[in-house]
């Protein structure tokens, strides 16, 4: 899996606009501080929890992993991310039309759009 640097800016931008995330088996992460030493087997500063105790663990606590690291939703978190805050897939395939470009960008895109809406509600 390789995450472009537009995807991983976007997900740190929807994090910022307050999307939660709970540590488990199977999400991708960005090191945002470079904290974790050890090198990756996917692109430089970006890892997979295969398991969770260990980056526990490496930050001493969930919230501090949750603070150092940034979810990078894969095409079918962000699906599912949109399709609970509200988006159609009518909606989702009109914007992955007009953009012409990678489709999970398009997808980060319509998170950042849907959690900026969520802030300005105050949610």
């Amino acid at each position: 899996m390789w995450f472009s640097r537009e995807e991983i800016a976007a997900a740190i931008r929807v994090r910022d606009l307050g999307l939660d995330w709970h540590p488990r088996p199977g999400l991708f992460v960005w090191d945002e501080n470079k904290r974790i030493t050890p090198g990756s087997p996917f692109q430089r500063g970006v890892y997979f929890l295969l398991e969770v105790d260990c980056f526990v663990e490496y930050f001493g606590g969930i919230e501090e992993l949750k603070s150092n690291l940034v979810w990078l939703p894969t095409w079918e978190q962000c699906r599912t991310l949109l399709a609970t805050s509200g988006t159609s897939d009518e909606a989702i395939a009109r914007n992955v039309f007009q953009e012409q470009c990678l489709e999970r960008i398009t997808l980060y895109k319509l998170l950042e759009q849907r959690y900026s809406t969520f802030a300005k509600e105050g949610h």
